[in-house]
């Protein structure tokens, strides 16, 4: 908030920052200024002069240096080595990881709840990453725009609580504690735009100036999300208890910001450095119990979906098989749309029983496994197969594939062709079956359909069994 001028001890100006900025309005706060001094002034005495232009401001002269012009930037590293390769490490990935998921997702039809928390969560560490670099000036070793590296800091300031109340919103399945959180990123939202437009659309205003404000609204949403975590009992006492210690750790956060920025006017050096610190550790540790949180959810979700499978699994497929069961097969009818082109066929296994009785159950199976396997083999493209029990299949096509069965079919005729052919079984392979088409020009409903296969079936295998007498 302050012009700074270097004079020499003749009181020519040597160097000046600030003066454009506090005619237009637009100060930009604490800054590192790296001050090149003419060849002509060295051996010289300096008079650095801070004049604060807003009211209250307040100037404060941290430690300065003498470099050389081309290792000024170590100035803005010394003693942050390790955080600024954190910060940098946690960015990058960051916004790599959002990119990539964005493209990932965006074949996806519907973004599930577990997506949404990692895109909030990575959107969060980067920009909270952003404005700890931007704070700490280390956007200065990249950019020399001081102007563009202050508006990075609060622009991603100002952000960085609604991305944290977004994925709060996503974790939970309360109603009312949804209801809070989706409120909170709204006025922290509306917040963000109103000072960005201000910022931007008016004179003699400035980010610097709601900071304050913006204190004060972080602290009553942290309050509001620590009362939600102690009242509400998540399902998830891991993650509950992770998030319960993110937040209480937000609080010192908070404090310990809101201390670092106002005890600059009345204390020393090393007590400022001193809280600055323990902000850097904050940030880490809440950085890691949010991830830690998400990672609980993640792998939560995974054996949830893991458990949904196999239950699924059970219920919709034939455990001697691995295609659809009964529950399966009229899963796939109700998905049939009796307004395009649809087909059917029902399958009866013949010499089923012979097998059973004269080679054994194993030898049954077989039978039973290796018309599956040809089912599968012939409709996997064009349409779905199942295991209606015992020696009754049916197999399908839909979505104006309707007359695809027929090439289907002599697939799988031509399976058991081959079957028989090389002799795989010690009897002859062949099955029974009536295929049921609802054409445009001869449409029908499911039912019709299914009722009109099954009694072709019937009728074919009549046919066959007095072939077979014959």
């Amino acid at each position: 908030h302050s012009i700074v001028s270097i004079y020499d001890d003749e009181y020519n100006l040597l160097y000046e920052n600030g003066k454009y900025l506090a005619e237009q309005g637009k100060m930009i706060g604490a800054a590192f200024i790296a001050a090149d001094i003419p060849e002509k002034s060295w051996g010289k005495s300096l008079t650095i002069k801070l004049e604060v232009t807003e009211d209250k401001a307040y100037s404060k002269l941290h430690d300065f240096m003498v470099l050389r012009s081309v290792d000024s930037y170590k100035y803005l590293i010394l003693n942050q080595q390790a955080e600024l390769m954190l910060f940098i490490t946690i960015l990058t990935t960051s916004l790599i990881i959002i990119f990539v998921l964005a493209f990932l997702l965006l074949f996806e039809r519907r973004w599930s709840s577990i997506s949404r928390q990692g895109m909030f969560l990575l959107s969060f560490l980067a920009l909270i990453s952003s404005w700890f670099l931007a704070f700490n000036g280390m956007f200065n070793i990249f950019i020399n725009n001081k102007v563009f590296c202050a508006n990075i800091e609060y622009i991603s300031l100002f952000c960085t609580p609604i991305m944290l109340s977004l994925f709060f919103f996503e974790q939970t399945k309360e109603g009312k504690v949804k209801r809070i959180q989706i409120s909170l990123a709204i006025l922290y939202g509306l917040f963000a735009l109103i000072c960005t437009i201000l910022n931007y659309s008016t004179q003699n205003y400035n980010y610097c100036k709601m900071i304050s404000t913006f204190h004060i609204l972080l602290l009553i949403g942290t309050v509001l999300d620590f009362i939600i975590v102690m009242k509400y009992d998540m399902k998830n006492k891991l993650s509950s208890a992770v998030i319960k210690y993110g937040v209480l750790i937000s609080l010192l956060i908070m404090f310990f910001e809101i201390v670092r920025y106002n005890i600059h006017r009345h204390t020393s050096m090393y007590i400022s450095a001193l809280s600055r610190s323990f902000t850097s550790i904050a940030v880490v540790i809440f950085i890691l119990a949010l991830v830690l949180s998400y990672v609980v959810q993640l792998a939560d979700h995974y054996i949830s979906e893991y458990e949904k499978r196999n239950l699924e699994k059970l219920a919709y497929y034939d455990v001697l098989t691995g295609i659809s069961n009964r529950a399966g097969c009229y899963k796939h009818f109700e998905s049939l749309d009796a307004s395009k082109e649809n087909a059917l066929v029902f399958i009866d296994v013949n010499n089923l029983k012979y097998a059973n009785d004269v080679f054994g159950h194993e030898m049954g199976d077989k039978l039973i496994v290796f018309v599956a396997e040809a089912l599968k083999t012939a409709f996997r493209k064009n349409g779905f197969c199942g295991r209606l029990g015992g020696d009754e299949f049916v197999a399908g096509t839909y979505s104006n594939k309707g007359q695809k069965i027929y090439d289907c079919m002599n697939v799988f005729n031509e399976l058991l062709y081959h079957a028989n052919e090389e002799k795989l079984f010690p009897f002859d392979v062949s099955v029974s079956y009536g295929i049921s088409i609802s054409s445009k020009e001869n449409p029908i409903s499911v039912n019709q359909l299914i009722k009109e296969a099954d009694e072709k079936m019937y009728e074919n295998k009549k046919m066959n069994k007095m072939k077979r007498r014959q």
